[in-house]
C-alpha cells in the first residue's frame, strides 16, 4: 500500500473528509486532526491521483454489477 493509501485511511479514522472539488482538494474535519491535513494537502497532486484512481475502480466495478444485473449473467 501507497504512503498516500495509507495517509487517506488513517485520514478516515481520525474523521476527516477528504474530496476533489474542481481543481481543489478539501479536507474538513476535527482540529486535532490539522497535521494530518496539512500532511494531504502538502502531497496534493498524490492525493487527488488516488482518489481519482479509487472512484475509475469504483464506477467500473458499479458498470461490471450492473451489465450482469441486466444480462442475467453472474460469474458466480
Amino acid at each position: 500500500m501507497g504512503a498516500v493509501m495509507g495517509l487517506l485511511i488513517d485520514a478516515a479514522r481520525a474523521g476527516l473528509e477528504v474530496r476533489v472539488d474542481e481543481d481543489r482538494l478539501v479536507v474538513r474535519g476535527p482540529r486535532s486532526a490539522e497535521d494530518l491535513a496539512l500532511r494531504l494537502l502538502d502531497q496534493k497532486a498524490e492525493v487527488v491521483a488516488t482518489l481519482a484512481d479509487h472512484d475509475a475502480a469504483r464506477i467500473e466495478a458499479v458498470r461490471l454489477i450492473f451489465d450482469a444485473v441486466q444480462t442475467d449473467n453472474f460469474p458466480l
